[in-house]
């Protein structure tokens, strides 16, 4: 039995929006075009999902993390945290706790994990979950 698929396409379209488009194998069509209106230029990052959300690395801004929800079909720039040294290729996005979304923070000889949390009033912040140093690992 195979189970229904969904392909979400991203681009940035002329560096003034990015858009997204979700293939359904159920219906055999395309959806809608979902966009905003933000000037971008995705990385070539893989992308990570987060239960029901897709997050990619932008280049432009430089502060910011792509995520397109499934289920509302909607866009939005997440803000990084503020860190020194905060780059793709030594940071990636990943599951954090309680569904929400983190990053690991590579830095040598320590890993920083971060997670997104977000208040009964809708304000999200990022707080430093732990930071394992590797020495000590090995």
């Amino acid at each position: 039995e195979q189970r229904p698929l969904k392909l979400v396409l991203v681009a940035c379209s002329g560096r003034t929006r990015v858009e997204a488009r979700v293939y359904s194998s159920e219906t055999g069509t395309w959806g809608d075009s979902i966009s905003i209106p933000e000037p971008c230029r995705l990385t070539s990052v893989p992308v990570t999902v987060v239960g029901n959300r897709i997050y990619c690395w932008l280049k432009r801004p430089g502060n910011s993390i792509l995520e397109f929800n499934l289920d509302s079909q909607t866009l939005a720039l997440i803000t990084r945290p503020p860190c020194a040294n905060l780059k793709s290729r030594n940071c990636r996005i990943i599951p954090g706790e309680d569904g929400a979304v983190g990053l690991a923070l590579f830095l040598y000889p320590t890993i920083e994990l971060w997670n997104r949390n977000i208040n009964s009033h809708g304000v999200a912040t990022w707080v430093l979950r732990k930071t394992v140093v590797l020495d000590s690992i090995f």
